[in-house]
């Protein structure tokens, strides 16, 4: 495998890790607001998360300081 494709394993890792970390912070944040209206509370509106497009996605956005190195 090239350092290439290490690298681009490591980011597309990376951008499911986030995506799935922020669907399970969402649905979280829902069911948490479902139970504060239930019981005449307020909560705290937080905006939605809108994940970015894998079109878009540039891979200067993703730090690779947290990530091992990968010997060949």
């Amino acid at each position: 495998m090239t350092a290439h494709t290490v690298e681009l394993k490591k980011q597309l890792y990376s951008q499911e890790l986030v995506e799935y970390t922020m669907r399970q912070w969402e649905q979280a944040r829902l069911e948490m607001e479902s139970r504060t209206k239930g019981n005449g509370g307020q909560s705290t509106p937080t905006p939605p998360y809108h994940p970015i497009s894998t079109t878009t996605r540039s891979p200067q956005l993703l730090s690779h300081a947290n990530v091992p190195s990968v010997s060949s």
